[in-house]
């Protein structure tokens, strides 16, 4: 009985020194995800600052030196980011609402989601205005040079 006894004593001691070290390892896994979760502030606090700084820039405000190289960097990449927006939109073949930002095709003439009315740029028009068009000064669209009204809305053309 005492070969039974003392496995017994060793299994018992066993499994407390494996929960112990479970215990110990759990502990140190809620430390690590602790570090980590202030590890995540400390790095938005980094950007939060940064766009602080860089609001000042944008602003006109005085800046330390430093950081201004950081600034410029941020308005190219913000003015490429514009452009390459527009570039899109420009192979889908649709223009950005300026009121609301919705993306419309590029004959629309009034958003339909808030209603506003595209302007219509005069230099687009004349150059459009080809030989072989006419721009119709009601609707805007192009007719053949040969038409005397508008192909689109049938509005009589010079």
């Amino acid at each position: 009985m005492s070969f039974f006894q003392n496995l017994g004593k060793k299994v018992g001691d066993a499994a407390k020194g494996v929960k112990e070290k479970t215990d110990e390892l759990a502990a140190i896994a809620k430390l690590n995800k602790s570090i980590a979760d202030e590890n995540k502030k400390i790095a938005q606090a980094y950007t939060d600052i940064g766009k602080k700084v860089y609001e000042f820039y944008k602003q006109g405000e005085l800046i330390h030196d430093s950081f201004a190289d950081e600034c410029q960097t941020i308005d190219l990449a913000e003015k490429a980011i514009v452009s390459f927006q527009e570039q899109i939109l420009n192979h889908k073949n649709l223009k950005k609402c300026p009121n609301c930002g919705n993306e419309v095709a590029k004959d629309v003439l009034f958003c339909p989601k808030c209603g506003n009315k595209f302007e219509v740029a005069e230099a687009k028009a004349e150059e459009g205005n080809s030989d072989d068009t006419k721009v119709c000064p009601s609707c805007k669209a192009k007719s053949p040079s040969d038409s005397a009204f508008c192909i689109s809305c049938g509005t009589k053309l010079d």
